[in-house]
């Protein structure tokens, strides 16, 4: 993202916020280097399939360092694996699990991934890293990042920020490739999953600012929407949409 789309007259205020415990997370040394042996999506052969097929822009993915892709032959630590419907464990890398998406906490720091699998399975399509949890971290853009880590700026005259809340990796990435930097408004886009949302990101978001929840119209989606409606109840003027 440009940089003029962070510059403004007005910081967020810094919420008091209890960091994810470091028991529930990765370590973050194996966590960086998960994240360095990836590789852009565009240059993996079954990472732009996946992403085409939901209509995603592979290079655009690359562009904003939205995701990443993890090579067949990349050595991996003991929690990229899982059970799913074999007896054992394997390996991402074994399974297909091989798009990487980042998780943050509600200070903008990279805590955890999310695992997409690349091919047809019986197993869960995506992941969080085995024995860690993936409650209260969510997905997030450029600006989204800025936004949590206390970095967002609102330029005086401007109108409220634009934030689209989407439920699962592939409708986050899909809102967070739909607009270029050219574009005159370009939305702050976060992605949720069950458990994810909590007050801690509620409090991040600007006091006015226009949020679009775009959960799934079922069961689930429905408990997270509420979740995040009554969340920011008084701050935001929250609209929840179909994925269109």
């Amino acid at each position: 993202m440009t940089s003029a789309q962070n510059v403004a007259t007005r910081r967020t205020a810094g919420p008091p916020y209890e960091p994810v415990a470091p028991a529930t997370v990765p370590l973050p040394m194996e966590l960086a280097e998960l994240w360095r042996i990836c590789v852009p999506c565009s240059v993996d052969i079954e990472v732009p399939v996946l992403l085409d097929r939901h209509g995603i822009r592979p290079a655009w993915v690359d562009d904003f360092h939205l995701a990443r892709a993890l090579p067949v032959t990349a050595p991996v630590p003991a929690w990229a694996s899982f059970r799913g419907v074999r007896p054992s464990r394997v390996s991402w890398t074994e399974s297909g699990h091989r798009l990487i998406v980042p998780a943050y906490d509600a200070l903008g720091r990279m805590q955890s991934v999310r695992a997409w699998c690349v091919h047809d399975t019986d197993d869960p399509k995506r992941v969080s890293p085995a024995g860690y949890a993936s409650r209260h971290l969510i997905l997030a853009c450029g600006q989204g990042v800025t936004l949590l880590s206390g970095g967002w700026e609102k330029r005086v005259g401007e109108p409220h920020p634009h934030v689209v809340i989407a439920e699962g990796e592939a409708d986050f990435l899909t809102w967070a490739t739909r607009s270029s930097d050219a574009a005159e408004s370009v939305p702050i886009v976060l992605g949720v999953f069950a458990g994810a949302w909590s007050d801690d990101f509620a409090r991040r978001i600007p006091q006015g600012a226009r949020v679009v929840v775009r959960t799934h119209y079922d069961p689930g989606g429905d408990v997270l929407a509420e979740a995040i409606r009554r969340s920011l109840e008084g701050r935001a003027a929250v609209h929840r949409s179909r994925l269109t």
